[in-house]
């Protein structure tokens, strides 16, 4: 994932479903403005904004009607920090 960034700060799987995700630092402006940390890979180009800790992600995955973001709590395993 991140073919394009070779600066990859860890990897997780969201324990649900299954789904392994890539993860980075941001320095996107309104991320960092948000409170949000990491971006993440999503596949197919597409990120996410969010907070990656130790067994679980934030992420920030729609805006609400009133503009406000909405936030998802997954639940984490194999979480590598590299």
């Amino acid at each position: 994932m991140f073919d394009f960034n070779t600066k990859l700060a860890g990897s997780f799987t969201e324990k649900e479903v299954g789904n392994s995700f890539d993860y980075r630092i941001t320095s996107d402006s309104w991320a960092i403005a948000q409170g949000f940390r990491h971006e993440i890979d999503c596949g197919h180009d597409q990120v996410r904004f969010g907070n990656i800790l130790k067994t679980v992600a934030h992420i920030c995955v729609d805006e609400a009607d009133d503009g406000s973001n909405v936030i998802e709590k997954w639940q984490i395993k194999q979480h590598r920090v590299f």
